[in-house]
Order: C-alpha cells, then sequence, then structure tokens
C-alpha cells in the first residue's frame, strides 16, 4: 500500500471514528424529541391520545382517525326499564390496569367502541356500548353490548380479557347493590332479557327466577319486583308476594316501601307482610323519601319534612 492510499484509510477511519457516535446520538435525540413532544402531557394533543400512569410515565399513544377521539361514554339504558341503578355523575371510561381502554373515536356520534391495549399497540375487540355504571363492578367485570347487539359481560385484567356471560342476551344490567368491602357492585345475580323475557343470572347461567314478561327491576334473596305500568313483587317462583297492583314499590332494608292504588303510602316488613309504619296519603311517588339514617332507623319524608322514624329490628 502506497503511502497515499494508507492516508486515505486513515482519514476514513478516522472521520467514521467521529460520524458514527454523532449518528447514534441523533437517533437517540429523536427519539427523545418525539417521547417529550407533548411537554405538557395533554391527554389529547396533535391527532393522538397519550397515556399515562400515576407516576406520570407515558405507557403508550393512540392514534385517532377523527377529531372526537377519547375515552367511551358510557351507555346505561336501565332507567328506559325502570331499573333501581347505581346513578353516578362519572359517565366516561378510564385507563383500566395501566394497559387497556375504551376509546370511541368518531366523527359525528360515537359507534363503534375499540377496546384498545396501549401497551401492545392493538385493538383487542370492537363493541356498540360499555358500562360499569361509574363505581366499577366486582371482579373487574364490564357489561357490553357486541357488534350484533347483543349483552355479554367481560372480564378484564392485566394478563388477559376473558367473556365471563356470552353475547346472547338483550340486556343485562345490575341493581343498585353496592359490596360494601371492594365498593364496587355486587355481582351475585345480574338482570338479563333473554328470548323476550326477564329473570335473574349469574356467570354460570343459573336461572335463580321464574322468567318474566315485564322487567325486573329490583331484588332480594327471595323476592324480585317488577315493573310495567303497575309495579309487582313476586317470589323468586314466579308467585305473587303482594296481590294487587302497585303504584310504587321499592326495597329499604329488609322491608318494602309501598304505594298502592289508592295512595296509600306506608313501609311493608316483607316476611309477615305486616305494616310498620304510619299511612300516609300522597298524590304519586315524587313525593316520598325514605333512607336509613345515621342511627340505622328508616326516616320516613313527604316532601321535605320528616314524619316518622322506624327501627330496623
Amino acid at each position: 500500500m502506497n503511502k497515499y492510499k494508507k492516508g486515505a484509510l486513515i482519514i476514513a477511519i478516522i472521520a467514521l471514528v467521529i460520524t458514527l457516535p454523532l449518528t447514534v446520538m441523533g437517533i437517540i435525540y429523536n427519539k427523545e424529541i418525539k417521547d417529550i413532544d407533548n411537554l405538557n402531557k395533554e391527554f389529547y394533543y396533535n391527532n393522538k391520545l397519550y397515556f399515562y400512569s400515576n407516576t406520570g410515565d407515558l405507557i403508550g399513544t393512540y392514534e385517532c382517525n377523527f377529531k372526537n377521539c377519547g375515552y367511551a361514554t358510557q351507555t346505561i339504558n336501565d332507567e328506559e326499564y325502570g331499573i333501581n341503578y347505581y346513578k353516578s355523575s362519572k359517565k366516561s371510561t378510564d385507563l383500566i390496569d395501566n394497559r387497556y381502554a375504551f376509546i370511541a373515536d368518531y366523527k359525528e356520534e360515537q359507534g363503534a367502541i375499540n377496546l384498545y391495549d396501549i401497551k401492545n399497540n392493538k385493538s383487542m375487540a370492537m363493541y356498540k356500548s360499555v358500562k360499569n355504571y361509574g363505581i366499577g363492578i366486582n371482579n373487574d367485570y364490564y357489561i357490553v353490548m357486541g357488534v350484533t347487539g347483543n349483552y355479554g359481560v367481560i372480564k378484564i385484567d392485566k394478563d388477559e380479557i376473558t367473556t365471563v356471560i356470552p353475547f346472547t342476551y338483550e340486556y343485562i344490567a345490575l341493581q343498585n347493590d353496592v359490596d360494601l368491602e371492594n365498593n364496587k357492585l355486587s355481582t351475585d345475580a345480574f338482570i338479563v332479557k333473554k328470548d323476550g323475557k326477564w329473570y335473574l343470572t349469574d356467570t354460570n347461567e343459573a336461572v335463580f327466577t321464574e322468567k318474566m314478561l315485564d322487567p325486573i327491576i329490583a331484588f332480594d334473596t327471595k323476592t324480585f319486583i317488577t315493573k310495567n305500568e303497575n309495579y309487582n313483587l313476586y317470589n323468586y317462583d314466579g308467585t305473587s308476594k303482594l296481590f294487587g297492583n302497585y303504584k310504587y314499590l321499592n326495597y329499604i332494608s329488609k322491608y318494602i316501601e309501598v304505594l298502592d292504588s289508592n295512595n296509600n303510602y306506608y313501609i311493608l316488613d316483607i316476611n309477615n307482610l305486616t305494616i310498620v309504619s304510619n299511612t300516609y296519603t300522597v298524590n304519586d311517588n315524587s313525593e316520598i323519601n325514605a333512607n336509613i339514617n345515621d342511627e340505622n332507623k328508616i326516616e320516613i319524608k313527604i316532601g321535605n319534612e320528616v314524619k316518622q322514624t322506624i327501627e330496623i329490628s
């Protein structure tokens, strides 16, 4: 090798030594710029959703197709059937286990909902609606409507998404029964509609009650209330617990509020069907407000006036 070629080789090696680290640094720098582009850690930024952990670390992003893009809003139609459901001001869904999110991405109105794996950047399933009533459901369950229009129940944990009640139901709901230990809704029984009839079931699809034409709106361990034009109380086997039609029925502890067809309001012991309160004449159930107070007594209000308190035996 002559001295000119040797010199050129030395120069090339020196250039490579200088430029290679700079190239690597440039790649790293560009990646860092990409990661810190959303400096204020906004949820929606530059046509993307940014998902952060509680400690502020970026978990992942979602590329939006439309401007209306974010957490899906819950669809709760329980009130249409008169179901006594848990009412929360929280309508939006949330980040789940720092990994999943129900994402709505639409042009004009919320349509299909994307259950998205943020960590692995992929869609897991598409649904028409989702609900957990804002407070959450035991066992990390979600009631969802599939793309075919039928309802099912899924369980979401860190490792997998499983179907616990198949998508064969016309409607699924939970009554307002909070498990105080977990501060989530109990899943002992689901109110379901299938083949035009309502009944109670669980994740094993056991049938707890007689199947009814009218919606089941509330229940205890032995009886349930249905509602159409009137309210009715039944035993689980479908036999009437209270005969006649009622304008309003509502469970309160081991008792039940009753507004009969003559506008008489009173509290009834379900077990022995004895009236445990005074009887009051009201126009409709909007005047009634019975609750359990801090002394664990039933407090009856008519309008804004406390009329009576009853010991819970």
